[in-house]
């Protein structure tokens, strides 16, 4: 059986503005400052880690970072009332084929891990209408840990298929934080350039393949191959 591990946002959809604009909203209520996602290096980083890099970038008091569980539950209503019921033309270039290709063979094991929550991970996937292609999802509630959080996704997988070794483990995202959590787990890394790391950042980390997105047939045949 093979594990293929993908990663969610600007890999298989891009929602980034909805997630701008939710971020905006939720420090200008809770922390009373402007804020945006797009001011840090977000690529990669679950939502609370985003949170606290933007919490200091603001020079947000230690007693008023207290709110950020808050503002994340926050964050999480916002997002989902601001994203359009049908996410489709949102769904990157050759994502949806890929997943409904690989999903086909019972000897595929997909799952998405994300830094998103579950509850955006989940909405974000039934309105891209590609949810129930995928076993189960990892996120970023767990740890704001990357490469903990895909040491996580591996010991689920382990326990849900009963399988002791994976054939092949495959992890496929847009960041450096996946291809160094892909690493980390001996897996072969995908890189997709459709998130805002160049392919410069992605070869430093030794990216095993880069390609423009997900559209081309070469992902398919690596995936596929036995080596």
């Amino acid at each position: 059986m093979k594990l293929i591990i993908f990663d969610l946002d600007q890999t298989l959809v891009d929602v980034f503005p909805f997630h701008n604009k939710a971020t905006e909203i939720v420090f200008r209520k809770v922390f009373k400052v402007k804020a945006r996602m797009d001011e840090i290096d977000y690529a990669g980083k679950t939502l609370k880690k985003v949170f606290l890099e933007l919490a200091k970038l603001k020079k947000i008091t230690k007693n008023e970072k207290k709110k950020i569980p808050k503002a994340l539950a926050l964050y999480n209503k916002i997002f989902i009332s601001i994203l359009p019921k049908n996410i489709k033309k949102f769904v990157l270039p050759g994502a949806t084929a890929l997943i409904n290709n690989l999903a086909k063979n019972k000897n595929n094991f997909l799952i998405v891990l994300t830094g998103d929550s579950e509850k955006i991970a989940k909405t974000l996937l039934e309105r891209a209408r590609i949810l129930k292609k995928f076993h189960f999802l990892v996120t970023g509630e767990h740890t704001t840990n990357r490469t903990k959080l895909m040491k996580i996704a591996m010991k689920k997988a382990h326990k849900v298929t009963k399988q002791k070794k994976f054939e092949k483990t495959i992890v496929i995202g847009d960041s450096i934080h996946d291809i160094e959590a892909g690493k980390a787990i001996g897996a072969v890394t995908i890189a997709v350039l459709t998130g805002s790391h160049t392919k410069i950042q992605l070869k430093a980390k030794n990216a095993d393949f880069i390609f423009k997105n997900l559209k081309n047939k070469k992902i398919l045949n690596i995936i596929n191959n036995k080596n």
